[in-house]
């Protein structure tokens, strides 16, 4: 594919051809960037009263790939207009029926609710790929047409992000020089646009239109294949040789995988299948004889590797129980080793397998009691029973009770985490059995201090009477986190001993010293040190300045996070008063980003400054 500037009307003609070719998928775009574009102006507690909304946003932008499929689907059955119409009616249906099954409120299941929504994407989009040869059996010709797509995919992704690019820029510009406020959320809209409606109308633009035509290498880009050839195959070949070593390592110590190569494994197997799908016209030729051996040697070295996969995942569940993620790990898992089976003993490789299977298999866990969600909560729910049980908190029905026996440090960081978990990826409802009252109705009993906002996961700890154990206190002492933590309420002080009030200033580890004017004129210098553990706050014009260890500041509000689930810190902690002989401050933290642990450390902030010169 040539890359070419066209003409306007050129241009204009094509954006015609295309809505009137794509009329539900542009108008699905249309729809669902609009609602994204308005919802980026909103504030986050304004957001939370159009759930509604998102969830339209949500099933505009399945509705892209969805009736895209469907509409090439009836081009390649040849149907005529009203049956065309009817099947992609059919699709609009599918889409209502999604919208109806989505929360009005987005924070209930969020995670739940997203990870079905990106299991239908990828599969509609695999859908997309297919969809015009479920009765062409030609592979060379699908492979022509996804590779025009692939193509399609980088020249629509390319103009996308240049005219962002370039018109994010225009926008700065006009900020700095013309002095014309550039909201930060007008550039998060633009980005909407650009990769909503432009980008998506541009693809179709030149979506293909003859699904049998000849494969022709000659138009394959040159540098498509040297990057497959001389970038992915030889980085794909070097991690299977780590993973290799890695094997024998384990072997020869005789210990269980790392958890974490699995994600390796997945990563680089299907990186090499993708390589080689590139490269698939030509191993056909007797002088790139060379890749029909490296193929059916890379799926025989994937052997090996996929046992090591198995294990890794396999002792990870073993000891923490199924996730979401990890039931994916799993599934991917399956599908690696029948696939590579499936290339092994097939005389005649068709690549359709791969879409049509990956598509298949990512609409039959999205939902039904083997789906992901199902399968993860049923798992969870299974070790804190099996917790809770142990240690006399659950009745002859399996609901909770107050236990009085003690539970050990270690298990109640894996109740707390088990309690996180089920509330964050399936929400309350997964408690629902565990009381004769609905869950949120049970969980009004815990009464919560005016300051600080206390998580579910800590009420259901609470009315077990047992102590939560945060994130941050199961792990290691010597382990640090990154923590973002805010102001619960607006800060409310006497600040009649103060003569100034500068707000909002942002300060961070990695700039320069930060420069603010009060209002008297005067020019005021905060700096962070490199360490992020302390202030230096000084007046330009008298050169005096005051050092500030922050130290046990941060240390407070480690000791704090140890105790609670929540990143909201009341006022009393998110102060810092300070003084000298010349000098009396005090520093209100609205938020910061911190590293808490053995050495903590500020990283960025943003803080209102209360001043006064005793001098005065």
């Amino acid at each position: 594919m040539k890359f070419s500037l066209p003409s306007l009307s050129d241009f204009l003609t094509s954006s015609r051809d295309s809505f009137l070719r794509f009329p539900l998928p542009i108008l699905s775009a249309l729809i669902g960037t609009s609602v994204a574009i308005w919802l980026a102006g909103l504030s986050y507690t304004q957001e939370t009263e159009y759930g509604w909304l998102y969830n339209l946003s949500f099933t505009c932008s399945l509705g892209i790939p969805l009736l895209t499929g469907l509409k090439v689907l009836s081009e390649s059955w040849s149907l005529d207009t009203t049956r065309s119409w009817l099947l992609r009616s059919g699709g609009v249906i599918l889409l209502l029926l999604y919208y109806f099954t989505l929360s009005d409120n987005i924070t209930e299941e969020p995670y739940l609710q997203l990870s079905r929504f990106f299991l239908y994407f990828i599969a509609l989009h695999l859908f997309v790929a297919f969809a015009p040869f479920t009765r062409n059996k030609n592979v060379d010709e699908f492979w022509n047409m996804n590779k025009t797509l692939f193509l399609n995919i980088l020249h629509s992704a390319t103009y996308s992000a240049t005219l962002f690019i370039g018109l994010a820029i225009a926008l700065v510009s006009v900020d700095q020089l013309l002095e014309i406020s550039v909201d930060d959320e007008t550039y998060l809209q633009l980005w909407f646009f650009m990769v909503g409606i432009f980008n998506t109308w541009f693809f179709l633009s030149h979506f293909p239109k003859d699904f049998d035509s000849d494969v022709s290498v000659r138009e394959y880009p040159s540098g498509l294949k040297i990057f497959a050839q001389y970038v992915l195959i030889p980085i794909v070949s070097v991690y299977i040789l780590i993973l290799y070593a890695y094997m024998t390592k384990i072997i020869i110590e005789w210990q269980w995988p790392n958890g974490w190569v699995a994600n390796l494994v997945l990563i680089f197997s299907i990186t090499g299948i993708f390589s080689l799908l590139l490269l698939y016209p030509f191993e056909k030729e007797d002088k790139n004889r060379w890749i029909r051996t490296y193929s059916k040697g890379y799926y025989f070295a994937l052997i090996p590797l996929i046992v090591l996969l198995s294990l890794s995942i396999w002792t990870r569940i073993s000891e923490y129980g199924i996730t979401i993620n990890r039931y994916y790990v799993v599934i991917l898992a399956l599908w690696l080793t029948g696939f590579v089976l499936y290339s092994l003993l097939s005389k005649k490789r068709n690549i359709k397998v791969i879409p049509v299977s990956l598509c298949i298999t990512a609409m039959l866990i999205s939902a039904g009691p083997w789906g992901a969600f199902s399968i993860a909560e049923n798992s969870q729910k299974d070790r804190l029973e099996y917790y809770l049980d142990q240690y006399g908190y659950l009745d002859t029905s399996s609901r909770f009770i107050q236990g009085d026996q003690e539970i050990p440090f270690e298990d109640r960081g894996e109740i707390s985490s088990i309690i996180n978990y089920l509330v964050e990826y399936h929400g309350l409802k997964s408690f629902k059995e565990y009381f004769e009252q609905p869950v949120e109705d049970a969980l009004k009993v815990i009464k919560e201090d005016s300051l600080i906002v206390v998580s579910n996961e800590e009420k259901i700890m609470r009315l077990l009477g047992i102590e939560y154990i945060s994130s941050f206190s199961r792990s290691s002492v010597d382990d640090d986190q990154y923590y973002y933590i805010y102001l619960e309420n607006q800060w409310a002080a006497d600040i009649s001993i103060y003569e100034q009030i500068i707000s909002d200033i942002d300060i961070n580890v990695l700039n320069s010293e930060v420069t603010v004017k009060d209002k008297s004129g005067r020019t005021w210098g905060i700096l962070v040190n490199e360490d992020g553990n302390r202030l230096t706050i000084g007046l330009k014009e008298s050169d005096h300045l005051i050092d500030i260890s922050l130290t046990e500041f941060l240390e407070e509000l480690a000791q704090r996070m140890q105790g609670t689930a929540s990143n909201a810190m009341p006022f009393t902690l998110m102060n810092l008063p300070v003084e000298d002989e010349e000098l009396s401050l005090m520093i209100i933290f609205h938020s910061l980003n911190a590293t808490l642990g053995e050495d903590p450390k500020l990283n960025s902030t943003r803080i209102d400054l209360l001043i006064d010169l005793m001098e005065d």
